[in-house]
């Protein structure tokens, strides 16, 4: 139950909300909680705008992490008990998996020779407002839909531009499909069939938008049967973060639709909760969007 003190700052933030989106503030919805953020650097050196940030629902966009769900490099994930109540206690487990399995992030080093490694990436690289571009209709029946340039700009003109400091994610609707082989959607000839990013769009968002990185509800940042992972190359080349295997972006974009009926055209947070591996290319995440 809120405090009174509680109460009267939601009140207060509440009637402030206009003059806040006027100076270029971005807030999440109302009421249920209240988060601070200090101002972040841009690349050019000003500071982005401080922000305060209202919300209602916590929405999980992490898939269970759990043996035998799909995996692009064709891996698995054990989970082994090591102590347990009756004998020690205390009850631990000894999880064995590769760094990019489940719903993860990409470091940098994943593909870019010395580039940035887990224990490197910055904290306001792992939260931002959230951006979800809906290519789901196209991907109903393209498996290898891309997020175009076109895209973007279609979402921009809806919602106006790209906040600084932005995370961008597809929503395919292709979530549905986990954990079964319909997500890697592999055919005949071993070729993966899923939505991702075209190369083009990866790269208007790192040379034009100020983003943290891009995500996708898909196995890869790329599409399916790409060899040469021209959106991976572009993001993770300019030291941003890919997140893939995204759960939960059709309940955010419903909790944002019904906030623009009612005139709150602001925008979700996103927390991607990292490991902090020394070395490391990625590792699993839990990924929540305050919306």
């Amino acid at each position: 139950m809120c405090s009174p003190k509680v109460i009267a700052f939601v009140e207060q933030e509440t009637a402030r909300r206009r003059f806040l989106r006027s100076m270029g503030a971005a807030a999440v919805g109302l009421g249920a909680g209240v988060v601070g953020l200090r101002a972040q650097s841009q690349s050019n050196g000003s500071p982005r705008v401080a922000t305060t940030v209202h919300f209602e629902k916590v929405v999980d966009l992490t898939h269970v992490l759990e043996p035998n769900v799909p995996n692009y490099f064709r891996l698995d994930m054990a989970i082994t008990p090591l102590l347990t109540i009756e004998q020690h206690g205390v009850f631990v487990n000894q999880l064995t998996l590769p760094e990019h399995y489940g719903t993860h992030f990409d470091t940098p080093a994943h593909f870019i020779r010395r580039g940035t490694t887990g224990e490197s990436i910055e904290p306001e690289q792992l939260v931002g407002p959230l951006v979800v571009v809906d290519i789901a209709e196209r991907a109903s029946w393209d498996a290898n839909a891309e997020v175009t340039v076109a895209d973007l700009e279609q979402w921009e003109s809806q919602n106006g531009a790209i906040p600084p400091g932005a995370f961008v994610a597809m929503y395919s609707n292709w979530a549905k499909r986990w954990p079964t082989t319909a997500f890697l959607n592999e055919d005949d000839t071993g070729t993966y069939n899923f939505p991702g990013f075209g190369g083009e769009a990866a790269r208007f968002l790192v040379e034009k938008r100020d983003i943290i990185g891009i995500g996708c509800d898909s196995h890869s940042l790329d599409v399916g049967p790409s060899s040469s992972y021209p959106a991976h190359f572009a993001v993770l080349g300019a030291g941003k973060i890919g997140v893939e295997n995204l759960a939960g972006l059709d309940e955010v974009l419903r909790q944002t639709d019904d906030r623009k009926q009612a005139d709150d055209h602001s925008h979700p947070l996103i927390f991607i909760g990292g490991l902090k591996t020394r070395g490391g290319s990625g590792s699993p995440v839990r990924a929540l969007a305050l919306v």
